[in-house]
């Protein structure tokens, strides 16, 4: 964005083409189905949305789609209230960059991860460290740009959320048989890391989620490592929801496809694992019903069939 944004004032084909491309791209926004935006776009996009103002560019300022965004944005804040923001940690901190007018960096230090960053977010680590010098900061991003070298991800490390995924892969490919010494290195890796709260996407990371939480201990329970399901407790939104993340707007498809698996390997009288499954499938039948299984997740071309197939096993035999 800064980038077109220092050229926008100039003549020129790369100007106007790097503008056009902004123009056409956030019409196409009206047609795009909000599952498919990535993580935190709604909370970015509208920052990023004033900066262009700001900065002159010539864009559709007032498309319904653009003014929904940005009502959603303030939704999420809403839901996350400053206080609490500067208070623990929560998922606003992976989008930090983006709601710097709101941040009292003095009061945010106490919240950085063990690695240094703020929730595994080089962008709002960079931010952090440009508002605050702080040394463990710019250990995180130099350790980014050492691995990296020529590009950043937008969240690392995710290590325990790569290693259950890898697992649950292979096993349900049939091929853990050749992959057994690995697998049993990894599972051990995951049980030294799951919490009474859950598990996270990394093994620094300090807000827990449903679906790691769900795949990992479906896994460690077919291995007969013993994992309660009452960590389940700790995403219950009432008597008988659940959430991923506290705080949440949106909810995914692969979350509660997950939640319903671990049900699939429960014991008698586990009352929480009973009302998840209910949960789950309600979810999943309406998501199915309304043509609407896609996930930011879990990009699977297939997804719609293999939730299907799940929840419905004698729909596509």
């Amino acid at each position: 964005m800064n980038s077109c944004a220092d050229s926008a004032g100039k003549p020129g084909l790369g100007s106007d083409v790097r503008l056009h491309f902004l123009q056409t791209r956030t019409q196409d926004l009206e047609k795009e189905k909000s599952i498919r935006r990535t993580v935190g776009f709604e909370i970015i996009f509208p920052s990023m949305l004033k900066e262009a103002r700001s900065f002159g560019l010539n864009l559709p300022y007032d498309l319904p789609c653009l003014k929904q965004i940005i009502t959603l944005r303030e939704e999420k804040i809403t839901r996350i209230p400053v206080e609490v923001m500067h208070s623990v940690q929560t998922t606003i901190l992976f989008s930090l960059e983006a709601v710097q007018e709101l941040v009292q960096w003095d009061r945010m230090l106490k919240l950085q991860s063990t690695n240094g960053s703020f929730l595994d977010s080089p962008a709002a680590t960079a931010a952090a460290y440009l508002n605050t010098r702080d040394k463990k900061f710019l250990e995180y991003l130099t350790y980014i740009v050492r691995t990296f070298e020529d590009h950043a991800p937008d969240l690392y490390p995710v290590d325990t959320f790569e290693r259950g995924w890898v697992v649950d892969t292979v096993q349900r490919l049939g091929i853990d048989h050749h992959f057994r010494e690995e697998i049993s290195i990894t599972l051990d890796f995951l049980y030294r890391n799951i919490r009474k709260d859950g598990l996270a996407w990394g093994r620094d990371t300090y807000i827990t989620d449903i679906d790691d939480t769900s795949v990992s201990s479906r896994l460690l329970r077919l291995h007969g490592y013993p994992i309660s399901p009452d960590v389940l407790e700790h995403f219950k939104d009432g008597d008988d929801s659940f959430l991923c993340y506290i705080g949440e707007t949106h909810q995914g498809v692969s979350d509660f496809f997950s939640l319903y698996r671990f049900f699939q390997i429960a014991f008698p009288g586990e009352k929480i694992l009973k009302q998840a499954k209910s949960f789950a499938k309600k979810r999943l039948v309406n998501g199915i019903e309304d043509n609407n299984v896609h996930d930011k997740w879990a990009i699977k071309k297939a997804l719609h069939k293999e939730v299907t197939c799940s929840v419905f096993p004698t729909v596509l035999t």
